[in-house]
Formats: C-alpha cells, sequence, structure tokens
C-alpha cells in the first residue's frame, strides 16, 4: 500500500460511467491528456497535511496537477494538497 508525504493526497480518480459521443481526434500515446478539474476520492493522506478532509471524502481538484506514479500491478494517483479546489458532499434528492 503506499503511503504519501509532503503534503500529498492519494486519490482515486472518477471514471465516467460512459463515454459521450464526441468526434475522434488521434494524439500520439505519449500525449497525455487531462481535463481543467477532475473529481476525486480521498485513499489516505500525508499525516503533515493541512486539509480537513478524511478518506473517502470527494474532492475538486485541478486536473492538469495530478501525477501518476505506476507501481507495477497498481497505479498510485497523488496530487498536493494546495491544489485541492473544494470537497463536494451530494445532497440527498
Amino acid at each position: 500500500m503506499f503511503k504519501p508525504c509532503n503534503r500529498h493526497l492519494c486519490v482515486e480518480v472518477f471514471e465516467p460511467d460512459e463515454e459521450p459521443e464526441t468526434s475522434v481526434v488521434l494524439v500520439p500515446d505519449s500525449c497525455k491528456i487531462s481535463k481543467e478539474v477532475e473529481v476525486v476520492q480521498l485513499i489516505s493522506k500525508s499525516t503533515d497535511c493541512q486539509l480537513d478532509v478524511e478518506p473517502g471524502d470527494i474532492l475538486i481538484v485541478e486536473g492538469h496537477m495530478l501525477k501518476n506514479v505506476d507501481l507495477g500491478s497498481e497505479t498510485a494517483h497523488l496530487i498536493l494538497e494546495n491544489y485541492v479546489l473544494g470537497t463536494y458532499v451530494p445532497t440527498g434528492g
């Protein structure tokens, strides 16, 4: 299990259930396309993190600041706490 340090958060990125029908644009495999804003779920946080968040919380973060670390059989998605724009709590309705 990955343990974040230096004010980093380990998160799970939400993938959309369905892709909307869009035009196809071919780009090289080495080109990384990121969304401006991503919705993620907190898995764990560094002990020196100042954010008042807990594992399971839903966060809105700057998409281009997500770091993906390949750990062999899994990938850790990390973001520095400075790039968290806010939290989201779904309303019951």
